[in-house]
């Protein structure tokens, strides 16, 4: 089973372990913070206090305590009802071949897989294997829409309008238009405490780096960069591609 998403993040994290300066994006060109004093104010809280206290916590207990089947068939089904949003983006995009594909994973995983608990495409042809979700903010970062400004939100994390509230875009969209609050708020806790989970074994590297807010904010763009063009991001000389390497090895690995 692959998750798309922690693959990218940590690919993003390892990238960026020597970085320690802003990163200026080659889709846009800009580098919005204006906000630093007040945004690494919020990141410490969260980075400091709030994870050390509640999120990791949370996610340990879910790594323990939920048996794997139960995760991957939870995932499985937060992934399957962004799959119609994915494919009108990639329809806006001009490109039909990856439409089709989201649709067919779509059809299939939820008329044979249980609703999309079980990734029954994905089994089926090696084409229809699970891919990362195509959000709006990422199709208008194709069209080198600018991110705006950079924000840390308290117990949210990195935030810009491009990204976070261009996704408010796919909740217009079958199934997200049906959801409720809690719902679309369950499905966000959801993901999130399975993606802590999923890198609660690299904690130790994270907390190595000199400065964790430059580190992050990195990451976050190096990522939705990675998204909008499709295309792994430009990579100048790394002593730890080795390291890279192995993790993503690890992380492929059922």
């Amino acid at each position: 089973m692959n998750y798309q998403l922690t693959r990218l993040t940590l690919l993003g994290l390892l990238m960026t372990s020597c970085i320690s300066h802003p990163v200026i994006h080659e889709t846009t060109g800009e580098c919005l913070d204006p906000l630093e004093k007040f945004n690494r104010i919020i990141f410490h809280w969260n980075y400091n206090i709030l994870d050390p206290y509640i999120i990791r916590p949370l996610a340990l207990l879910w790594r323990e305590f939920i048996p794997l089947p139960v995760r991957y068939g939870l995932i499985n089904f937060t992934s399957n009802i962004s799959e119609p949003s994915s494919m009108v983006n990639y329809l806006i995009e001009g490109n039909p071949y990856q439409a089709g594909l989201h649709f067919n994973r779509f059809f299939l995983n939820t008329l044979l897989g249980m609703g999309g608990f079980i990734d029954v495409a994905s089994m089926a042809n090696p084409k229809l294997e699970k891919q990362e979700n195509r959000a709006f903010g990422s199709t208008l970062g194709y069209y080198n829409v600018g991110y705006g400004i950079y924000i840390v939100m308290p117990g949210y994390g990195g935030f810009t309008p491009r990204e976070d509230l261009g996704c408010l875009v796919d909740y217009m969209y079958f199934p997200f238009s049906w959801f409720t609050w809690w719902m679309s708020a369950s499905k966000w806790l959801l993901e999130g405490v399975e993606r802590r989970a999923q890198l609660l074994d690299y904690d130790l590297m994270i907390k190595e780096v000199k400065d964790p807010y430059v580190f992050m904010r990195t990451t976050y763009f190096q990522h939705y960069d990675f998204l909008a063009r499709h295309s792994y991001p430009t990579v100048q000389h790394n002593e730890n591609n080795k390291v890279i390497q192995s993790m993503m090895t690890e992380i492929d690995t059922p």
